[in-house]
């Protein structure tokens, strides 16, 4: 089709159109003609619209959208050069647009149109159909929580037969809350008829009332009680009450007649003919509608009264976006924002005069779960294919990966504001498996393949984003059940500008992302440059994680970043007990019930420092606080780390409500953190740039019993398991080779008492082994090995500024004869440049006299 704009904005406002009213004429065939630009003001009936080369016709619109124009007619025929429009690009059309085609397609008394039959819009080549209406959003978020029964305190619902005497419930005003449920056989007891005027009386103004007779209420209920009733509550009908007659009543103290609901029915032969019914709405100070009803009997010859308070037909729910174009009679899907997340029900929207455009109202009230948009695998998958756009879309409780860019040459495409609920282990690919599955399945996949499940497995994630040349803007996803929830892998892609290793990075940029009420973590970032702003992280296990490029970080230069972010430990969103959600225990910010993540007892985290550097800065944390079952702290560390932790990450400007308490935490021996002993454990550190986290400027906090970098100025933190210590560190990466099972034990000489001892990263059956550990520049330390000391070591330096040193001191049997080179990897080329033997001098002395001259110093009397 061409685009033919119309000179304004708004086709509408044109100001060379012409204000048409055909009418209702269904045996009119109009023919628009060259010249003729008319502006269709109001509904019309015809039997046909031609619009000819040169001839336009543009619906009228207004501000608040309630033009709304039905154009009846048995065909649109837009002929070269023609054009019809219904709002524009940048104007999108506001009221209800409608072309109704009338008639039988096979109508023999109406003459055919050539190509296009009877029945029909139709555009011929170079004709112009523009439709612009107003973007519907096809999913938001819940502002405000919305209980099960649309009251925060519950319904309330009650019947009984012969519960003789007059039945009393009081409701609080402000909040639909049951305050008193008592009966008063006013038929036996002048004592009761007594009592109910006394708690009447008692009752502050404002109260709700509702009043309902079970039986017969009249013998004994004494005049006074009846003033009472009539003056406080306003009711007309309480002294005419016969014997067994059904009455019901609800009203506000001191409310009048203007605030009474009164019903009555006589009874005859055991039989009312039907209820006694009152009802009245209310609103509580939190803006939600609900009902209170009174309602008394006899049936099949059975007295019945009862009560119900609830939200049936008011509920209101609060939205984040304008969704002023969804329309009354449409239907809604309302999803549980819980960790298991399959609770779901489908609502109709009700007119809503005094909702704003951020609000609907709903029949019914939520109560019954079901599902939507379930798919059996892999919702939306990309394969060898750029240049897409995926937007507003939903996927719920899929098996695999959810929204999956497969191969990592997948690039430039969109994700645009997508929600992902529920994904779940799925069956294709190892990555798509939990690690149960990964090994179960084992008989009915490749031949021969048998996972580890701790590298192969456990990956399933609602995004999985294998190259960093996309576009993720505005997404969310959350109620993922096991390990990851959002997965960035870049690991064979390391971007600069032009794609030239020697011009500038340039980071993947993720944008508004928003992940809650994940078991585990809510976005695992790995790979090189990657930056996270205006993001949110609420009630996961842990909020967000980044990982570097291998054990050895293979793209190095690289970090990755969020900024502008808030971390939510325990949100008001405070969940359901039961159903698929597993754990249910005590919070920390208010005492009270919650679902809870993993397990009772999990150690939640916000952001969890790991490999590295990352820069967490100008982000805020709320509602961390610690439990007597459950460590809960702002920042964490990665449980059971065995990898390299770089003291080059680092925290600044960020904002901690009172609410969090535990602002970081470096763990200890027991659940989940078992011996808390391995390599990165005993590394643990970061960087506080400017006391944000800590209260001491440029400075390092980490683990309180790291005597490598622990110095007598430093500041114990009892509560962190922690110390902050001011100076300089650095890393050294440790290889050997042939040796893989040796555990290195690390001396910094000021301590001798104090090793650290380090297992290694790989397994005991690796080529080679590895150690990270952190060190304190300027300082010099003793290495020892448990057995036989390795033939081969390289002692690699990491993020070493000009003019940082440390002495290494390694020891050997007197008589080994050694060769000590140094060179320079070029990791772009593979090449090993600038290869140079060390000499030896006589003295340690010496040696530090000519530290940059490359030698070294063996002491033979010792080793």
């Amino acid at each position: 089709l061409n685009h033919c704009v119309p000179p304004t904005n708004c086709p509408d406002q044109d100001l060379t159109l012409r204000n048409w009213n055909p009418g209702q004429n269904p045996k009119k065939a109009v023919v628009v003609g060259s010249g003729e630009r008319l502006r269709l003001a109001s509904s019309a009936t015809l039997q046909s619209l031609t619009i000819l080369s040169g001839g336009s016709v543009v619906f009228a619109d207004n501000k608040d959208g309630s033009k709304n124009i039905t154009l009846q007619t048995r065909h649109v025929l837009i002929d070269d050069g023609g054009s019809l429009h219904i709002g524009g690009p940048k104007c999108r059309y506001r009221s209800r647009a409608t072309i109704t085609l009338v008639g039988r397609s096979d109508d023999a008394s109406i003459a055919e149109v050539p190509v296009f039959g009877r029945k029909f819009v139709g555009v011929r080549a170079g004709g112009t159909l523009e439709l612009h209406g107003v973007a519907r959003p096809s999913w938001t978020f819940l502002t405000r929580t919305v209980p099960a029964s649309g009251l925060a305190t519950g319904g309330y619902a009650f019947q009984k037969n012969f519960s003789r005497g007059i039945n009393l419930r009081v409701l609080d005003q402000d909040t639909g809350t049951m305050l008193t449920d008592e009966r008063f056989d006013t038929h036996d007891s002048l004592n009761d008829s007594r009592r109910l005027g006394q708690q009447l009386r008692s009752l502050p103004p404002g109260r709700i009332v509702a009043l309902a007779v079970g039986d017969s209420a009249v013998k004994s209920l004494l005049e006074e009680t009846k003033k009472t009733i009539q003056e406080l509550l306003g009711s007309s009908y309480v002294n005419d009450l016969k014997y067994r007659q059904a009455w019901a009543l609800v009203a506000v103290v001191g409310g009048g007649n203007g605030s009474c609901t009164e019903d009555t029915r006589e009874h005859e032969n055991h039989d009312t003919g039907g209820r006694a019914l009152a009802q009245r709405d209310f609103v509580t100070v939190d803006g939600v509608r609900f009902s209170v009803t009174a309602y008394s009997e006899w049936r099949n010859g059975f007295p019945i009264s009862g009560f119900q308070v609830d939200a049936v037909d008011q509920v209101v729910l609060n939205l984040q976006d304008d969704v002023s174009s969804w329309r009354a009679g449409e239907r809604i899907v309302v999803a549980s924002t819980d960790y298991s997340m399959h609770q779901a029900e489908e609502f109709t929207l009700l007119p809503c005069p005094h909702c704003t455009k951020r609000q609907v109202r709903i029949r019914g009230a939520c109560a019954d779960p079901h599902s939507f948009l379930l798919c059996f695998s892999r919702p939306f998958s990309l394969a060898d294919d750029p240049t897409h756009s995926v937007r507003d879309t939903v996927g719920y409780d899929t098996l695999g990966h959810c929204f999956f860019l497969e191969d990592g040459i997948e690039q430039r495409n969109t994700f645009f504001h997508n929600l992902g609920l529920v994904t779940r282990p799925g069956t294709i690919l190892p990555t798509d498996r939990n690690d149960t599955m990964c090994t179960e399945i084992r008989d009915r996949v490749y031949k021969g393949y048998n996972p580890s499940p701790a590298t192969e497995c456990k990956a399933v994630s609602t995004f999985w984003i294998a190259n960093p040349n996309n576009n993720l803007i505005n997404n969310a996803a959350a109620g993922f059940s096991l390990y990851l929830l959002l997965l960035t892998l870049c690991f064979r892609f390391r971007p600069h500008e032009d794609s030239d290793p020697t011009k500038p990075r340039v980071a993947a940029l993720i944008d508004t992302l928003i992940s809650f009420k994940n078991n585990d973590l809510g976005a695992w970032i790995r790979g090189g440059d990657i930056i996270i702003q205006n993001s949110g992280f609420a009630d996961n296990g842990v909020g967000l994680s980044f990982a570097s490029d291998g054990s050895y970080p293979k793209d190095v230069g690289s970090s990755q970043e969020v900024s502008e972010s808030l971390f939510v430990g325990e949100s008001k969103n405070r969940g359901s007990n039961g159903g698929q959600n597993k754990y249910w225990g005590v919070g920390g910010v208010d005492g009270k019930m919650r679902t809870l993540p993993r397990n009772k007892t999990f150690p939640i985290r916000g952001f969890q420092i790991y490999d590295g550097p990352v820069r967490l800065l100008q982000s805020t944390f709320k509602s961390y606080m610690p439990t007597s079952d459950r460590f809960t702290s702002a920042v964490g560390f990665n449980l059971k780390n065995v990898w390299q932790l770089t003291p080059r990450n680092n925290l600044s400007s960020l904002s901690f409500l009172p609410s969090v308490t535990l602002r970081a935490f470096f763990g200890r021996p027991g659940q989940w953190f078992e011996e808390n002993d391995l390599d990165g454990d005993k590394n643990s550190i970061f960087h506080d740039l400017d006391g944000s986290v800590s209260g001491y400027p440029d400075t390092y906090v980490a683990r309180a019993d790291n005597f490598l970098i622990r110095h007598p100025e430093c500041v114990l933190m009892p509560q962190w398991n922690g110390c902050v210590c001011s100076g300089r560190y650095a890393q050294v990466y440790i290889k050997t080779t042939g040796v893989p099972n040796l555990s290195l034990s690390i001396i910094r000489d000021e301590y001798p008492d104090r090793p650290m001892v380090l297992r290694g990263i790989n397994s005991q059956a690796a080529p080679s082994q590895q150690y990270q550990p952190v060190l304190m520049m300027s300082k010099s330390y003793t290495l020892h090995w448990n057995g036989q000391a390795p033939r081969e070591i390289v002692l690699s330096l990491a993020n070493f500024d000009v003019g940082d040193w440390a002495l290494l001191g390694l020891c050997y049997p007197p008589d080994t004869v050694f060769q000590v080179m140094s060179d320079i990897y070029n990791r772009q080329t593979g090449v090993f440049d600038g290869i140079e033997d060390y000499g030896t001098v006589s003295s340690l002395d010496d040696l530090e006299k000519r530290a940059l001259d490359r030698k070294y110093f063996f002491d033979k009397s010792t080793g």
